[in-house]
């Protein structure tokens, strides 16, 4: 059903009472199930369900519940129009594809208890409450005082697809004002909408995000729950925090006004640095700088820690620990141009994919500054690294690989032009595209994620889309100084897919944020994917940092 056509429908309701006669016609058809959800600044004020009907019908059973007095305070109300009902046997298993059908499909669940009962869960539902079927119903149970350990198997399951709308309201004389079709809880970005003056918009909304996420100890919130408003404080990951604060100091370089001002940023920076630093780092009696991570001590950390001190600003004021980062980076290189990728603890090393890059971007970030021809001996190392892993990674392919190995080779081709290194980089980036989705999306709104259900290269995540797309936008600017441009113009299409997907993924406004009742404290967070509205620091961080790379860069997207 077009949107227009409810739309118009809502507001003859609301001027007459009664709906169009052409309107009706369009609206006749029967529905299985019509669902309706009021709520005010988030919070659920009423349900209705209607059956066997038409959505006409329907529409104006439930719109003449705005007259009842706890609905005068509404600014917004859900409508699903359920089709294609069908049981369905429940099997038990995670979606492969990062639960890309939550937010899509709804259920009707018959004999929840032996005593019978039934529930309707909305897509909708499902998107606020960020839980599968299953603990649903384990919820469901524990309210009706019995076992949370529910054998579904015995459960009547129906599944039905469903057409999703939020109508919200204008404060104060309940005119409306929006009318949107939600897929996975939202409304649908389109490519257009990704422009050079809504992406400024986005990087504000992100950053300011960031910036609200540093506590008064300087502690930056890692995990935040949008459907409680509460952070995971059991849950934390050094190497995102670090870059977390990699992506503020970048914020504070930038000369854009955000929510603070600029004095205010910095000691915001100043306090989430020294934070870390007192919270998780040390040097050992070797002189090796430690970053403490759930008793582990990783490659990567360590290499992103010194990048974050390096470009806050702060050197000055950590220089002995950045001197012992150093040293445990050249200490975990090999000889033959492989880095061990943890020093604690010392026989593990895998992650090999994330941690050798982020070795390297750390070292192209020396060899980048300075007296360049005073680093030879380490730019003769970083060759080696490049030509060993060029080596493994055609022997272990992985996406995952490409993004830092791209930002680390591209920092020293600036500074060498070194052709081998060019081709290298670009060869990579060229089998990276065919890992975005587009026309082989399930849905239009996870076009331009990275993700590729074939291979098995784990499942979507914003996070990943954000880094990708900082590899690509250092990509497409080798293709074009290279004057490649068929190649800048492959990359270009895929920076501004990949945008659109971060657009689609950012809590932006009212219409995204529905069922949310801490609004300002979400607005600019970033869901892990369409189907899962947690809030990871690196979700931000990532696509912020490629974001200010495409606008410093002015790559024209």
């Amino acid at each position: 059903m077009p949107k227009d056509v409810l739309r118009q429908s809502v507001v003859d309701l609301f001027v007459s009472g009664r709906v169009d006669v052409k309107r009706q016609q369009k609206l006749g058809f029967a529905a299985e199930e019509v669902h309706f959800c009021w709520r005010a600044k988030g919070r659920v004020l009423a349900e209705q369900r209607f059956d066997r009907m038409t959505v006409c019908d329907a529409l104006s059973g439930g719109f003449e519940q705005l007259t009842h007095q706890t609905l005068r305070h509404c600014d917004a109300v859900e409508i699903c129009i359920a089709s294609d009902v069908r049981r369905v046997s429940f099997v038990r298993k995670a979606w492969p594809d990062g639960r890309v059908d939550r937010g899509v499909v709804g259920w009707i669940v018959d004999n929840v208890q032996e005593q019978g009962g039934q529930i309707l869960l909305t897509p909708q539902k499902s998107i606020a409450a960020n839980r599968s079927l299953e603990k649903w119903i384990q919820v469901l149970q524990r309210k009706k005082g019995g076992s949370a350990d529910v054998d579904i198997r015995k459960a009547v399951v129906r599944k039905f697809r469903a057409s999703q709308y939020l109508v919200r309201f204008n404060a104060g004389d309940a005119t409306i004002s929006t009318v949107d079709q939600l897929l996975h809880g939202a409304p649908t970005v389109d490519e257009s909408e990704v422009t050079s003056e809504r992406l400024l918009d986005l990087e504000r909304l992100q950053a300011n995000y960031l910036i609200r996420s540093v506590q008064p100890d300087g502690r930056m919130t890692y995990l935040y729950y949008p459907s409680t408003g509460q952070e995971d404080l059991s849950r934390n990951n050094q190497i995102r925090q670090w870059m977390a604060t990699l992506a503020l100091a970048r914020v504070c370089r930038c000369d854009r006004s955000y929510a603070v001002e600029s004095d205010q940023l910095q000691q915001t920076l100043v306090k989430n640095v020294a934070h870390n630093v007192r919270s998780f780092t040390s040097i050992d009696h070797h002189g090796r700088g430690r970053v403490d991570d759930a008793g582990k001590v990783k490659l990567g950390a360590v290499a992103l820690s010194w990048l974050a001190i390096e470009e806050s600003g702060l050197s000055s004021d950590y220089s002995t620990l950045q001197d012992a980062f150093m040293r445990t980076i050249d200490f975990l290189w090999q000889e033959d141009g492989s880095f061990r990728t943890f020093l604690i603890p010392p026989k593990r090393n895998d992650n090999q994919n994330f941690y050798s890059g982020e070795a390297l971007l750390a070292w192209s970030h020396r060899l980048s500054t300075g007296d360049f021809l005073k680093h030879t001996e380490l730019l003769e190392r970083f060759m080696r690294s490049a030509w060993h892993y060029k080596r493994w990674h055609l022997a272990n392919r992985n996406p995952a690989f490409i993004p830092w190995h791209t930002q680390a080779y591209y920092r020293v081709w600036e500074r060498t032009s070194d052709n081998d290194l060019a081709k290298w980089i670009l060869e990579m980036n060229d089998w990276l595209l065919a890992v975005q989705q587009w026309d082989d999306a399930p849905y239009a709104d996870c076009r331009g994620r990275f993700h590729d259900p074939s291979r098995p290269f784990g499942p979507p995540h914003a996070s990943s889309t954000g880094v990708y797309l900082e590899g690509l936008a250092d990509a497409y600017l080798l293709a074009a100084r290279l004057e490649d441009i068929e190649r800048a113009d492959s990359y270009l299409t895929a920076i501004r897919r990949g945008l659109r997907s971060l657009f689609q993924l950012t809590f932006k406004n009212d219409a995204d944020m529905f069922y949310v009742q801490k609004r300002e404290r979400l607005r600019g967070g970033v869901r892990t994917t369409v189907g899962n509205n947690v809030v990871r620091v690196d979700n931000v961080q990532h696509g912020l940092m490629a974001i200010q790379k495409i606008i410093a860069n002015e790559i024209p997207i």
